[in-house]
């Protein structure tokens, strides 16, 4: 994995992209990615999984609102999150600050970092940002994650997920009509921006594409946990 995680462009057009983070905090406000549901699902599954002490690792945990609700009332004992986003950074220290366990925030590219990574965790949540990878280098980080969990450890996906036999095309115009639509509170210039980094930087997958991607790179299970009404966002589980 190289740090030009991008197959539209390099990680510094992304992380231009996102310094603009109150526009995408008005996007995550009025959860039009339906980020409050699959986070629900995320706390869910992280109560039913893990009733002694565990370790988290985020790649792209922007200001980590929802990740700090996610891990409320479980045995948490570190966090480490990154992200390109200095403006999403500080946010997430202060969103974190009341979770009891010892954190630390990283600015960079996610994928990268994975890439040194030597510790090892239970669980590491990949949050809208896997689809701006190449397909290889999905597949690359899987086979990075795989190596970096303990016994029983688990990957959290939440992404964009096309359609089985979507074309890129037809998923991204679908999303852009679906923005259109229901993002009324955005202003129309940062639609525009939004709409201008999508088209340039997102390449998602199927939901049975990522899955393959997962078992040909160590992994034994997958379970798509969530998806939202409109089929645009996801949230899948996937286990050694």
């Amino acid at each position: 994995m190289n740090t030009e995680t991008t197959k539209g462009g390099s990680a510094r057009t992304v992380r231009e992209f996102f310094e603009q983070w109150d526009a995408y905090g008005c996007i995550i406000e009025n959860n039009y990615m339906f980020h409050r549901e699959i986070y629900a699902a995320v706390h869910r599954h992280l109560k039913k999984h893990f009733t002694v002490d565990y370790k988290m690792l985020e790649l792209g945990c922007g200001d980590a609102s929802y990740t700090a609700q996610a891990v409320r009332d479980t045995p948490l004992v570190f966090y480490s999150g990154s992200d390109l986003s200095s403006a999403a950074l500080q946010k997430a220290r202060l969103n974190m600050a009341e979770v009891p366990c010892e954190q630390e925030f990283t600015r960079g590219d996610s994928f990268a970092i994975v890439k040194t990574e030597k510790r090892c965790w239970d669980v590491v949540l990949a949050g809208f940002s896997i689809h701006h990878l190449t397909k290889e280098g999905k597949g690359e980080l899987f086979d990075r994650c795989r190596g970096l969990l303990n016994d029983g450890g688990i990957m959290f996906i939440l992404d964009p997920y096309r359609r089985e036999g979507e074309s890129r095309e037809n998923f991204l115009q679908r999303w852009w009509e679906n923005c259109e639509a229901a993002w009324t509170e955005v202003p129309p210039a940062n639609r525009a921006l939004f709409r201008e980094h999508i088209f340039a930087h997102d390449y998602p997958e199927t939901v049975q594409s990522i899955e393959q991607l997962a078992r040909r790179n160590g992994f034994a299970r997958t379970k798509l946990l969530y998806l939202d009404p409109p089929q645009l966002h996801g949230l899948i589980l996937v286990q050694s």
